[in-house]
Parts: structure tokens; sequence; C-alpha cells
């Protein structure tokens, strides 16, 4: 507390002796002492003084406590404000004084780093530190007045914690493989800033992209480049996990052997790269090659990936019209029942009237009777590669990881011209698949949806011990996604394993399960605390903070 200035000399005469019972009347002002206190009292004493003086003032106020010191986060969220502060109206600083004011946190976690101070214009203030404790980025502060342990006023000042820029970033490639039919690279990847905090700095100047790189040759002879593109959302703001996908030009790939191309994610603030990912391999698949269609035919053209059980996917029909303009079509398709299920077809809508009959063994027969417009039958229905129709299947969901051999097989039953001369009859169709071409019976590869990696994260991965003076034990639940290849993903934190990466770390920091948590039987902070995740053969890192109070200072005031 500060001393009331005392008067600027002793009062003379100086009491003898205690008075033993209270005067009869007050003093006349000829009797009060000299010299008078140069500060007058604003209002009157709450209570008679005691019979009994107090002791005498000091010559001179003791010194003010100094300022205590306190660890700030290295590093750790930003707050706007350094220290928080407040100005009543209608008091005295004397009187202020007297109240005993002391700021104080009304809503969110900060620690009292110093006194409550106040200045010659009667601002309050008071310095607090680690406001990113127990609280994730981003969290809000708020801190109040008290005069006599009674509120003043509304909300003084309020900070904000600044989420820290992304310093790291990881990456899990989801398309192991891509295909001339599916040849979008896809990656799942997390933020993290320096010290392992989930949650980064986003916003107007934040941008993340993903850059694809080619080293070697291809028929059309592109030699070291590479493209980027931003990806299509931002990551998720507790988690840090983002997703990003690009297509690949079609002339990284090659028709004589498979291409290896790669993969980056890169943060960027105010288009400057803070931190890159390291490369992964994508393997682009051979190109299959297919005969072109003469003397008039259709062909069947499958899936050129492979596909999951339960999967549905479609299959197209060309014709080559053997320069004649196509009228009237009929074609026939048998698949193997026992892996697929037939769900729908469409049709060019060049056509029209088109008809289907379909049994349960696996024969489809589609047919028109048609055009839909008849003057501009020689432009849309003559060439070597009109579309027909498409068919939709689904593959069985108990099938298993297979090449399906005789899945499909084509019959041209026939094609009519605008003269009703019908110039293709019973012939045997194409079938493109991911062989190529020239085959009968047409194939398809099965290949279950597989987990490629796991991210895990804390929500809250600074605690703050303070179990010892308060009793109350801190805790952060560790959460953690699965990442399937293609575009899948689910949370599966009550079914991994956790476990701290190093024993010496159980000074500082315990598991449950996988609730971390701080108590009085830790004895000491750390500034990285790594928990192992587990999940089968899958397995991540979560980075926490500790911080434990080395000394406590007391402050009081009577």
């Amino acid at each position: 507390a500060v001393p009331i200035p005392s008067p600027t000399a002793v009062p003379i005469p100086v009491p003898t002796a205690v008075p033993i019972s209270s005067p009869t009347s007050m003093p006349t002002p000829s009797s009060m002492p000299h010299p008078v206190p140069t500060i007058i009292p604003t209002g009157s004493p709450t209570a008679l003084p005691s019979l009994t003086p107090s002791a005498l003032p000091s010559s001179s106020p003791s010194n003010l406590p100094s300022i205590l010191p306190y660890p700030n986060p290295t590093p750790g969220p930003t707050p706007l404000t350094p220290y928080p502060t407040a100005t009543p109206t209608g008091y005295c600083p004397n009187d202020l004084l007297l109240l005993h004011p002391v700021m104080k946190v009304d809503h969110g976690v900060a620690w009292a780093s110093s006194p409550t101070i106040m200045d010659d214009n009667s601002t309050v203030s008071r310095e607090f530190g680690l406001l990113s404790g127990s609280v994730a980025p981003g969290a809000h502060s708020d801190f109040t007045l008290f005069l006599n342990d009674k509120l003043i006023g509304q909300h003084g000042s309020f900070t904000e914690t600044i989420p820290e820029m992304a310093s790291r970033v990881e990456v899990l490639l989801r398309s192991t493989n891509i295909y001339r039919d599916q040849r979008t690279v896809k990656v799942a990847y997390q933020l993290t800033d320096s010290a392992g905090r989930s949650t980064v700095r986003l916003g107007d100047e934040f941008d993340i992209q993903i850059t694809l790189f080619y080293t070697g040759y291809t028929q059309l002879s592109y030699n070291g480049t590479s493209q980027t593109a931003s990806c299509e959302s931002l990551p998720n703001t507790t988690s840090g996990i983002g997703f990003c996908s690009m297509q690949t030009p079609i002339a990284w790939f090659s028709e004589d052997h498979d291409n290896e191309i790669y993969a980056s994610i890169s943060v960027l603030y105010n288009t400057i790269a803070s931190v890159t990912s390291e490369k992964v391999v994508v393997t682009c698949k051979q190109l299959p090659t297919f005969d072109a269609l003469i003397d008039g035919n259709m062909e069947l053209v499958l899936p050129f990936h492979p596909l999951p059980p339960g999967a549905t996917f479609d299959v197209i029909v060309n014709a080559d019209t053997n320069k004649q303009a196509l009228r009237t079509w009929q074609f026939t398709i048998e698949y193997n029942a026992a892996h697929l299920t037939y769900v729908s077809s469409t049709t060019s809508t060049n056509f029209t009237s088109t008809f289907s009959s379909h049994d349960s063994e696996g024969l489809l027969t589609v047919s028109n009777a048609g055009l839909s417009n008849d003057e501009a039958s020689s432009q849309v229905n003559t060439g070597s590669s009109i579309y027909i129709a498409t068919l939709t299947f689904q593959l069985n969901s108990d099938v298993s990881d297979m090449v399906l051999l005789g899945l499909f097989k084509l019959t041209t039953n026939s094609m009519e011209n605008d003269d009703n001369i019908i110039f293709v009859s019973e012939k045997v169709g194409q079938v493109n698949d991911e062989r190529g071409t020239g085959y009968t019976w047409g194939q398809m590869t099965v290949q279950s949806v597989s987990p490629v990696g796991i991210f895990s994260y804390a929500v809250v991965s600074e605690l703050v011990n303070i179990s010892p003076l308060n009793g109350i034990i801190e805790t952060s639940s560790i959460n953690t996604v699965l990442i399937y290849d293609e575009s899948s993903h689910i949370d599966i934190s009550g079914d991994v394993i956790c476990n701290l990466y190093s024993l010496s770390d159980l000074e500082a920091l315990s598991l449950n399960s996988c609730v971390a948590y701080v108590s009085s039987l830790h004895h000491r902070g750390s500034s990285q605390v790594s928990v192992l995740v587990e999940y089968g053969d899958l397995s991540a890192l979560v980075d926490m903070i500790v911080w434990y109070p080395q000394h406590v200072d007391i402050n009081s005031s009577d």
C-alpha cells in the first residue's frame, strides 16, 4: 500500500499522557496544531478515532513493491494489449489508495506478474502474463477493477491472444498412384506452430498451396516442370488439418512406363513462403493404349483405375459410323452379375425414344427409335467416336480385392443410317479397359480403401500446473483423425493408444488414456512433452508445454 503523506512537522505540544475520557467539546481553531497539514481530507472519517493515538508516521514512505519476474511463453500467442488499465471517476488518488484497488481477471486465463499500481492520473493498471496457458490460442481475457473487494463499473481492458504463424506442415499422400482417368493428386496435411500448437494464424494474409514437380521425360518432352495452385479450402482452425488436390497434366504420363512426380504443400503469409513440407512421391501409371474403331462398330470404355468394393462407376459406349449418318442403333452388354449390379443408363440427347431391357442374369439391351433433330443428323451423328450412352453399375460390397476377369462383353446388334440401311449387324464390340484394347471381355481391379496415416492434436497444448497451490488438476484431451486414401477420414480418438514418448516427462505430465493432466504429483515444467499416439502400425506425435511455478510472491495490504 502507498502511505499517505505525513505532516511536515510533529504537532506541538506532544500529548504527555493517554486521555482517560472523551473531550467534552471540539477544540477551537486557535487550539489546532501548527502547521496545518497541506492536504485537506475530502470526506468525513467513517468512524471516530480511538482514544489511544496511533504511532507517529515515519519520516518517509517505504519503497514501493518491485514488479515480480514472470516467464513468458517462448514462443506463444501474442496479447493484443500489454496489460489492462482502468480509470475510475469521482475519486481522489488518496481515496483510491485507501480503498485498496485491485485489478483482477474476470473472464479467461491470465496470471498477475505485478501488484496493482496507480499513477498520478488515477489510472489503475496491473501486468499479467502467460495468457496462453491452459487455453487455446485466440482466447479472450477480461479484467475488472475492485475497490474494497467491490466491483467498480463494467469490464475494463481485455486481451486476445493471436495464434502464431504455421512453422511446420506434415503431409499424408492420399493418392500414391494416379491413372489416365484419375489424374488428381490428393494430399492431407496438418499445420502446427513452432511450439506444436495446431491452432495457427489464418486470415487474409494466409494462403496454402500445392505444387507438383516433374523432373523426367515424357513423349512430349516436358522436362523439369512444375505447377502450383492454391488449395481448395483452409485448414480446420482447431486441428490444423486440411486437404488439397490438383490434377496432373496428361503430358506427364507415358505410354511406355510409369513416371514419378513429386508433391509438396507450402504455407504463405503475404505471398511469402513460411514453411514447405517434404516432397512426397506420386506414381503416374503407364497409359493404356487403344486401337481406333474402324469399319463401323461400338466400343465399351471401362474405368482404368482400381475401385473399392461397393463403388458406383460408369461405363461409356461410343460408336464409329464408318462415315455414315447414324439414325438408329441397338447394343447388348453381358456383365458378371455375381460381382456387379446394374443401376441405370442415359443416352445421347441426339437420339430419342430409347428403350432398355434388363434381366437379373446380367444381360442388358439398349436401343433407340430415331433422332431428336433430323436436320442435324449428318453433323452430329457421323464420326469415328460418336457418344451413344452411359451405363452405371455398382460393385457388390462383398467383392474381395482382386482383378475381376470376364466382367463385360459388348455386342453391336445393329447400326442403321438415314436411308434405313443397316450397315452393322451382330458384331462383337471393342472393349477398352486398364490393359488397353483388343480384348473381347473387359476386366477391372478391385482395391479396398485403406488408411494412410493419422493426425493427432491437443485442443489445449499448454497446461499451467498450479495444483500445489489450489489443488485443481488441469487436463487436455488428445484427439486423433484417421486419414484414408482417396477422400474419407474419421475421428478415432477413442480407439488409439497414448503414451509419453519419454518416461522422464512423468515428472511434468501424466496420461489417463489419451487425456493429459498435471497435478500436485508433478514437480517441474517442460518446454516440450511429446505424446506418442498409436493406431495399429500408424503413429503420430503431439507436443505439449507444461508451466510450473518456480517461486511464489504474495502481496498484501491493510
